[in-house]
C-alpha cells in the first residue's frame, strides 16, 4: 500500500482481515482529527447517505459510535408517489411542447415553400 491513509479509508467501509487493515483504519481517523463527523466527511456520498438513512454497512456504523458519533432517529420518508406524477405531467408538456414546436416549424416550411412556388408561377 502505497498510501496508507488511503487505504483506511476504503478499509474503513468493509470488515477486513488484511494485517495492516486497522493500522491504515488509525491513520485514517487520526488525519481526519478523530472525530466522527470529519470521518463521515470524507466517506463517499453514497455511504454518508446511507448513514444518514441509517442504512449503512454494521462495521461502518460501529466504527463510527466508536468515534462518538450517534445515530439519528430515523425519519419517515417522503412519498415518492406524488413527485413521480408530476415528473410524468412535467415530462408529458415538455413532449407536447417540443411536438407542437416541432409541428409549428414544419407548418412554416410547407408554407414557404408553396408560397415561393405560388410567385415563381405566377412570374411565367
Amino acid at each position: 500500500m502505497q498510501d496508507p491513509v488511503e487505504a483506511g479509508r476504503w478499509f474503513f467501509l468493509a470488515e477486513s482481515s488484511h494485517p495492516m487493515a486497522q493500522p491504515c483504519i488509525d491513520r485514517f481517523v487520526a488525519r481526519c482529527g478523530g472525530k466522527a463527523a470529519h470521518v463521515l466527511g470524507r466517506l463517499p456520498a453514497v455511504v454518508r447517505q446511507q448513514v444518514r438513512a441509517n442504512r449503512a454497512h454494521a462495521c461502518v456504523v460501529r466504527r463510527l459510535q466508536g468515534l462518538g458519533w450517534t445515530p439519528s432517529p430515523p425519519t419517515p420518508e417522503r412519498s415518492t408517489a406524488g413527485a413521480s406524477a408530476v415528473q410524468r405531467i412535467k415530462r408529458a408538456v415538455a413532449t407536447a411542447t417540443l411536438s407542437l414546436g416541432c409541428l409549428f416549424f414544419v407548418v412554416c416550411v410547407l408554407t414557404g415553400f408553396v408560397t415561393v412556388l405560388w410567385w415563381i408561377f405566377a412570374q411565367f
